[in-house]
C-alpha cells in the first residue's frame, strides 16, 4: 500500500506512513525477502487484508522507536509475520496499540516472536490482541487501555473516553468496548448497544466486528 520492499536492505527513518490501502497485504509497508531497518516512523490508519501496518514475508526487519496504531486488516492489524523474525529494539522501544483486525488485532504470526515494546494495547495480551497467543513472549512497559471487568454500554453518541459503565456514560464504538472488556467463557460480560447507526461514517465503527 505505502511502501513495497523486496530483496532490500531498506533504511526507513523519520516518516509518517498513513491512510494507505492494499488489497492483499501490507497497508503501510510490505517486506518480502528483506531486512529493513524501520526507525522513528509513525505508521497509522493503513488498511490491508493481512498486516494493516506492516506485513513481513520471509523478512527480518529491525524495529526501533516506531508507533504502529489504528491500522486495519483481516489478519494482523498492526503487524503480520509469515516465516519472519522482526527484531524489537529494547532501548528505543516501539509502541503498538489499538489496531483492528478480525484475527490478531495488533499482531499475527505463524512462528515464535519476542515482542519488546514501550506501549501495547493492554499489559497482558490475549488471543484478541496477539494471535495465536502461545507464539509470543512479551516485554511491555505500559498498557494503552485498562481492561474493565464489568458490563459495558455503547452508543453512537457516546465517547470512547467515557467509562462505559452506564447508559449515561457510554462508549462510542463496539470495537473499543471489545478491546477493553475483560471477559471470557468463565467470566462472561455483556455489551449493551443503544439504538442508532453504527458505521464508519457515523461513529467511526470498524467492520467486521471482531470477536474478543
Amino acid at each position: 500500500g505505502g511502501i513495497y520492499a523486496r530483496d532490500s536492505d531498506l533504511r526507513l527513518m523519520n516518516n509518517t506512513i498513513m491512510n494507505n490501502s492494499a488489497y492483499s497485504a501490507g497497508g503501510g509497508i510490505f517486506c518480502h525477502d528483506s531486512s529493513p531497518a524501520i526507525t522513528n516512523n509513525t505508521i497509522m490508519y493503513n488498511n490491508a487484508g493481512g498486516g494493516g501496518g506492516i506485513h513481513c514475508y520471509d523478512s527480518n526487519p529491525t524495529l526501533t522507536n516506531n508507533t504502529i496504531a489504528y491500522n486495519n486488516a483481516f489478519e494482523g492489524g498492526g503487524i503480520y509475520c509469515d516465516n519472519s523474525s522482526p527484531s524489537f529494539d529494547s532501548e528505543n522501544r516501539c509502541n503498538i496499540y489499538l489496531n483492528h483486525a478480525t484475527v490478531g488485532r495488533d499482531l499475527y504470526t505463524l512462528q515464535m516472536m519476542e515482542v519488546i515494546v514501550d506501549t501495547f494495547t493492554v499489559m497482558n495480551p490475549t488471543d484478541a490482541q496477539a494471535y495465536p497467543i502461545e507464539n509470543y513472549s512479551f516485554d511491555i512497559l505500559d498498557g494503552r487501555v485498562t481492561p474493565i471487568n464489568a458490563d459495558l454500554y455503547v452508543s453512537p453518541d457516546g465517547d470512547d473516553a467515557n467509562s462505559g459503565l452506564s447508559p449515561d456514560d457510554p462508549l462510542r464504538t463496539i470495537h473499543f468496548a471489545l478491546t477493553v472488556i475483560l471477559a471470557n467463557s468463565l467470566n462472561p460480560h455483556t455489551i449493551y448497544l443503544a439504538d442508532g447507526i453504527y458505521s464508519s461514517d457515523n461513529n467511526g465503527e470498524f467492520f467486521p466486528i471482531s470477536p474478543m
